[in-house]
């Protein structure tokens, strides 16, 4: 099982496409570069280009609000940096003993970012509300 490494999104736009190289374990630039402009003009969904990428996926319907032990997902939240914005973040739950939410905004410069909610870090900010935008079997 590969290790989620932390990535850093670039600017304010990129964050789906940060999440994205986490889990493929690509460079950021590349996934920018690949990706990035097409789910702007929405012409591509994120769990259609891990699909494209021979990642298998799930898509999950609105309704669907329970994270399972043993994948990944990649989640839509409420940006706690832009009013009104939105945000993703990758939750690995492949180890019940330690739920880890990778977070894009974490370690830029006067960025909040999302933790999973027993994590004792005192700078970031439990995640609550989500809609899950993909379920990754890694």
């Amino acid at each position: 099982m590969k290790r989620i490494k932390l990535q850093n999104q670039i600017d304010d736009k990129t964050c789906t496409s940060a999440c994205i190289a986490m889990i493929l374990h690509r460079p950021v630039n590349e996934v920018i570069e690949d990706f990035h402009d097409k789910f702007m003009a929405d012409e591509v969904r994120a769990s259609a280009y891990l699909r494209s990428q021979r990642i298998r996926t799930r898509a999950c319907l609105s309704e669907d609000r329970d994270l399972t032990w043993g994948f990944v997902y990649l989640l839509a939240v409420p940006s706690i940096n832009k009013e009104a914005g939105l945000h993703s973040v990758v939750v690995d739950m492949r180890d019940e003993d330690n739920p880890k939410v990778f977070d894009p905004q974490e370690g830029r410069d006067g960025r909040k970012y999302y933790k999973w909610k027993d994590d004792p870090d005192p700078d970031g900010i439990a995640l609550k509300g989500f809609t899950i935008d993909a379920e990754v079997i890694l």
